[in-house]
């Protein structure tokens, strides 16, 4: 008699060991009368799971400051245009990298040809940002001033072309987008994006389109924009490493927020205060990432982050509920660490001596008595600046010679050096 068949559920941990790759949609990208000729998209693949198939996607690259990349779905992203270039070959690259940075980035390569100089109506930037707070929402409060160029104002009328919520105004003349009559029931805490467009008044055809994207956060979403007031995390450096991100926001969490340069400290491997680059930190997509190659020497490293749309309110209690502190702490292995410092620690003399120039000519008189000093050499600790007494003298000539440890002097030892010697000639010691 057989048994009831027994369902066995097995679960696999999965680690990070995948690194991302790009696919293309094609190794050329054509612009013409500002638009794109044909669509470009990329598509991001990584064999891990969730969560380690989170990757940063930046653009390089001189056509970087024209083409930016929209997510569309979390693999996959869509070119846009942020403003207008002139005609002319350009190159993009496209970068897509772990978020902690464990495995090496993948680069693509594409060259943009711009086929003409666009002349005709645009708006400057293909997509604008706001994140407005619940309470602030209130009828007349200004959200948006597109930027327009390249046509009469009297020629052009500004209206919302798609995905209107109900509630904002928007200005015919200037394109200014305003709150309009709220829901008595609120608005919806959440991420909206509307399709702005520039339209002639005469025919009615669509000169130019952008995006606002609005978000909007309710009372209590404003003071928990940061999960935690202070954030930590040790990091190991590894060479390998170009460089490795913190997390500070949830990839669905659009809050603006910077970085207040003043409050950057940093402390090296001997605990002093140092400067650190500005460069070396940076915000991602909500990560702050750190420049491995900035930060060779910087043993810790802490600053506060802010939320944009308080950034100004320095002093009050509000600015104070919108800041989080940043603690990084970088470990080096052990190992590698007492290699450095014996490296480091290697003794030096000072000057005449250098790096680059071992040998010092040293010139004699005839009948230069005993007990003459030659040269004055002490040895030191690069370290800590502690003299080195282990000094000892090596060579064909040693016999000639004695050091003192103490000091470094260099004397002549007895008067027979010059019988061993021809005039003008050259030694090592």
């Amino acid at each position: 008699m057989n048994s009831v068949p027994a369902s066995i559920r097995i679960f696999v941990d999965d680690r990070n060991d995948n690194g991302p790759k790009i696919r293309i949609s094609r190794r050329e990208i054509e612009i013409s009368n500002g638009k794109f000729v044909r669509p470009f998209a990329v598509k991001i693949e990584d064999a891990d799971i969730a969560p380690f198939n989170l990757n940063d996607v930046l653009t390089d690259g001189n056509a970087s400051r024209f083409i930016s990349l929209e997510r569309i779905r979390n693999d996959l992203y869509i070119a846009r245009l942020s403003s207008l270039p002139n005609a002319g070959i350009y190159e993009l690259e496209v970068v897509a990298r772990d978020v902690d940075g464990v495995n090496p980035p993948s680069i693509a390569t594409v060259t943009v040809n711009v086929l003409d100089t666009m002349t005709k109506a645009y708006f400057k930037r293909s997509r604008y940002e706001r994140t407005i707070n619940h309470e602030k929402l209130h009828k007349g409060n200004p959200l948006l001033h597109p930027e327009f160029d390249g046509a009469r104002i009297g020629d052009v009328r500004f209206i919302i072309l798609r995905d209107d919520p109900g509630w904002l105004l928007m200005d015919e003349y200037s394109g200014n987008v305003f709150v309009g009559d709220v829901p008595k029931d609120g608005v919806s805490s959440g991420k909206y994006d509307i399709s702005i467009a520039a339209v002639n008044r005469t025919s009615g055809q669509v000169l130019s389109e952008t995006i606002f994207s609005l978000t909007v956060v309710n009372g209590g979403k404003v003071t928990t924009v940061f999960k935690q007031k202070l954030l930590s995390k040790v990091f190991r450096k590894d060479p390998s490493v170009a460089h490795f991100s913190l997390q500070v926001l949830s990839r669905d969490d659009k809050s603006a927020i910077k970085i207040i340069r003043e409050s950057i400290s940093a402390v090296d491997e001997k605990l002093h205060k140092v400067s650190v680059d500005r460069s070396a930190i940076s915000l991602v997509n909500g990560n702050v990432l750190f420049q491995m190659n900035k930060l060779q020497n910087i043993r810790s490293i802490q600053f506060q982050l802010v939320t944009d749309e308080n950034a100004d309110d320095k002093g009050t209690t509000s600015y104070l509920d919108h800041i989080s502190l940043v603690m990084v702490y970088l470990s080096s292995d052990p190992e590698q660490v007492a290699a450095r410092n014996r490296e480091l620690s290697r003794p030096k003399f000072i000057n005449p001596w250098k790096t680059d120039l071992n040998i010092i000519p040293i010139k004699l008189a005839e009948e230069t008595p005993e007990g003459y000093i030659v040269l004055s050499l002490p040895a030191y600790n690069p370290l800590n600046g502690e003299r080195y007494k282990d000094l000892r003298l090596s060579g064909d000539m040693s016999q000639y010679f004695t050091v003192d440890p103490e000091t470094g002097e260099c004397c002549i030892l007895c008067l027979c050096l010059h019988k061993s010697l021809l005039p003008a000639s050259e030694y090592d010691d």
